[in-house]
């Protein structure tokens, strides 16, 4: 299985990660929707995952690249 460094996805890919995520969940993005949100913790409340850990990174150049 090969794994990308940095990888540009849409709503729909970012919930087929959520959903295929075991015991850990690690997502690194420059911002977060309601809709995300509520979709992480309606997953991780069902699921009984572990751990959660969002990276946060709303620098001014994460947005315009």
């Amino acid at each position: 299985m090969s794994y990308e460094l940095i990888k540009h996805i849409g709503y729909n890919d970012i919930c087929d990660i959520i959903s295929s995520a075991r015991n850990v969940l690690i997502i690194s993005m420059p911002n977060i929707t309601e809709e995300i949100a509520h979709t992480i913790v309606e997953f991780r409340n069902k699921n009984n995952i572990n751990e959660v850990k969002i990276i946060l990174d709303n620098s001014e150049r994460n947005f315009r690249t």
